[in-house]
């Protein structure tokens, strides 16, 4: 596939980033099933005559070391730009899997940790070069992602090796990567159409083959499996993307969809 035709059917996020001694603007795009973050320079991008070209594409880094055979690795669905814009959190919504060969849905999620400098240098196209380290996301198909000072705060919206069942909020330590702490959001009410309650495991027993269909409301998947002993439906939050504000008149934080 054609460099220019993947950027445009692959980015799923894009994030904007300012070289500190150039001063040029960079567009940091995921590629999601293409292993690797696309710096592209946006002073080149705007310019009409290089519409329908990879001209402005500055260069590729990889978000994993390749697997020993040579096969990339990765799955980057999401980034967060740390607070003095020297580093990329990009979330591997799969963690450093083989997309060609992982064709399912609740893989361990983690983040890798880029320097962003190193990021939009040519010199450093196609390679690990920026990737300084990963970060284990506590749990299954990450994709939200909070910065708060010293601590990773991540949506992990699927379950073991199944797309249903998310339902975890982790805590991770921005410095050293150790999990400190998990919140278990409740499963949801009905809305508009009624649903049951259903446990979700730590560690799902359910077949990967699991069946969703998207509520009325679009708040909230159902999820229907074979191996459920109940034909009843359970709900889950859809928490892929959240922020975090300040309380009014209180130092805390609370979390939102």
């Amino acid at each position: 596939m054609k460099t220019h035709k993947l950027i445009v059917a692959g980015v799923l996020l894009l994030y904007l980033a300012q070289e500190a001694l150039a001063g040029n603007i960079f567009i940091l795009a995921t590629s999601r099933r293409d292993p690797r973050m696309y710096p592209i320079d946006l002073q080149k991008a705007l310019r009409p005559e290089n519409n329908n070209t990879p001209n402005a594409i500055v260069s590729r880094s990889k978000v994993a070391l390749d697997r020993l055979d040579g096969r990339p690795l990765g799955d980057p669905a999401n980034i967060v730009i740390s607070e003095d814009g020297k580093t990329a959190y990009v979330v591997n919504h799969h963690g450093a899997v083989d997309n060609d060969e992982f064709l399912q849905h609740g893989g361990r999620g983690n983040i890798a940790v880029m320097n962003v400098r190193k990021m939009v240098k040519r010199q450093h196209d196609n390679t690990a070069d920026a990737l300084e380290r990963h970060v284990d996301s506590g749990d299954f198909g990450s994709v939200g992602l909070v910065l708060l000072p010293g601590m990773f705060i991540i949506g992990n919206a699927e379950s073991h090796l199944t797309e249903d069942g998310g339902n975890r909020i982790t805590f991770v330590d921005r410095k050293t990567g150790s999990f400190r702490g998990e919140v278990q959001l409740a499963l949801g009410s009905g809305g508009s159409t009624p649903c049951a309650a259903f446990p979700v495991l730590c560690f799902s027993q359910r077949p990967a083959h699991v069946r969703a269909s998207v509520c009325a409301d679009q708040r909230y998947v159902f999820s229907r499996s074979a191996a459920l002993a109940s034909p009843s439906l359970g709900m889950f939050p859809g928490h892929e993307q959240h922020h975090a504000r300040p309380r009014q008149r209180r130092q805390d934080l609370s979390i939102h969809r």
